[in-house]
């Protein structure tokens, strides 16, 4: 029988503990360049974050002075509703009393137009007679 040989020569197991080194170093520079990348974009995504989260506070602030500026026109909307129909009813009163006057001076001028006609037709009756 043949006796196999159990041993292996030191420059050739070197050479595969380097090969073993070698893959287990570019495995690890593998590793670590993942997770730089990967620290690298969490720490981007989390800088976003953060501008997001500014950006959206200032946008609720702007959102709360909005609403206090539109509940404030409501109020002065309803305001000056009030306000204007408090003076079309002004408005309709006055005009209610011209009407009342014009009606009134319409009847002044017919009675004065009766008392004139009487009075003018007396007058050409008298100076009928004065001159006939």
């Amino acid at each position: 029988m043949i006796e196999e040989n159990k041993y292996i020569r030191s420059d050739r197991f070197e050479r595969v503990i380097g090969n073993v080194y070698e893959k287990i170093n570019d495995n690890d520079r593998k590793h670590t360049d993942a997770i730089y990348e990967l620290n690298s974009k969490v720490d981007k995504q989390t800088l976003l974050q953060q501008q997001t989260f500014d950006s959206q506070k200032k946008s609720e602030k702007h959102l709360e002075k909005l609403n206090e500026t539109m509940s404030n026109i409501g109020t002065e909307m309803t305001d000056i509703k009030y306000k204007v129909k408090t003076h079309d009813d002004k408005l309709q009163s006055v005009q209610g009393v011209i009407n009342e006057k014009q009606k009134g001076n319409t009847q002044i001028a017919i009675a004065a137009i009766g008392l004139l006609v009487p009075i003018i037709y007396g007058a050409f009756e008298l100076a009928k007679l004065m001159f006939n």
